[in-house]
């Protein structure tokens, strides 16, 4: 699994700082969700897909439960 560069965080970072954290959450959820659409439609990769509508489903549901 990649990870983040010190300048990726500081930018995520900067990003909740601007909005809030439930607000960032929100997009990477709609992010997966596109990613989602794409997947299907585009590659016809079902399985992947399923992956990262499981994932959007997750960070909506964490979205209720963020105090920031």
């Amino acid at each position: 699994m990649a990870t983040l560069t010190k300048e990726q965080e500081q930018a995520l970072e900067a990003m909740i700082d601007y909005s809030c954290l439930s607000a960032v959450v929100e997009a990477l959820s709609n992010i997966c969700y596109e990613k989602q659409e794409h997947l299907s439609a585009n590659w016809g990769d079902r399985v992947t897909a399923s992956h990262w509508s499981h994932d959007g489903r997750t960070l909506h549901a964490v979205i209720g439960k963020l105090i920031n």
